[in-house]
């Protein structure tokens, strides 16, 4: 913020700062956030990737622009699980000698995060690579800020690219397409079928117009 050429303000009466020029903040936390999306969309092979100071929401404007889908479950190989269970047992061990009242409770608390940062590193490498390649050739990844930490949502569809994608199928996706489906793509569904839809996009695909169904009778 102060190399872009931000300031602060600060207060006669107290030490505290204030930022200057909060539009310049904003522009350059998006513009961090892009950089890591593109990053990441690059590595994994999305689409598309998107920065944004605040997550991608399920109501208003968010709604009409993105489709949410489910992220799916990933599956360790055997080396992983391996180590993931080596790491489990490894707590428990810790955790064990953490109860005696002589122990570096500091340094067993370091090594606890350690092996726990470790396993929940094994699980995201996991649910990356559980996203089917078709999903991510349609999709992309929205980056954005959590409770000042990273946040990165992958698997966001744009709802203007769904007549697109529906257009090219014929194993049954516009069925479940019906409730978002634009004008005019009545006559896109009847062009010559490009590329399929994997029968895993199909399923999230239908699993969220199922929620939105849902959602609209709760209403």
């Amino acid at each position: 913020y102060e190399q872009a050429g931000g300031g602060f303000r600060y207060d006669l009466f107290s030490d505290e700062g204030f930022i200057g020029d909060t539009v310049l903040l904003h522009t350059v936390a998006r513009q961090k956030l892009a950089d890591i999306a593109a990053g990441i969309a690059q590595a994994e092979g999305w689409s598309w990737s998107e920065g944004r100071t605040e997550g991608v929401s399920t109501y208003g404007e968010d709604a009409e622009r993105y489709l949410l889908l489910k992220q799916p479950a990933g599956e360790l190989t055997p080396e992983e699980r391996a180590r993931f269970d080596a790491l489990d047992k490894q707590l428990e061990t810790l955790s064990e000698q953490d109860d005696d009242e002589d122990a570096d409770h500091d340094a067993l608390e370091l090594a606890a995060d350690a092996c726990q940062a470790e396993m929940d590193a094994i699980e995201a490498a996991a649910n990356i690579r559980a996203w089917d390649a078709d999903v991510r050739a349609h999709g992309g990844v929205v980056v954005s800020l959590l409770h000042g930490a990273i946040s990165v949502r992958r698997g966001v569809m744009l709802r203007s690219d769904l007549p697109e994608i529906a257009a090219d199928d014929k194993t049954g996706v516009n069925q479940h397409l019906s409730s978002i489906r634009t004008e005019g793509s009545e006559e896109e569904s009847a062009q010559p079928q490009a590329k399929p839809l994997s029968a895993a996009l199909v399923k999230s695909l239908s699993s969220e117009r199922t929620l939105a169904v849902q959602a609209a009778l709760a209403a």
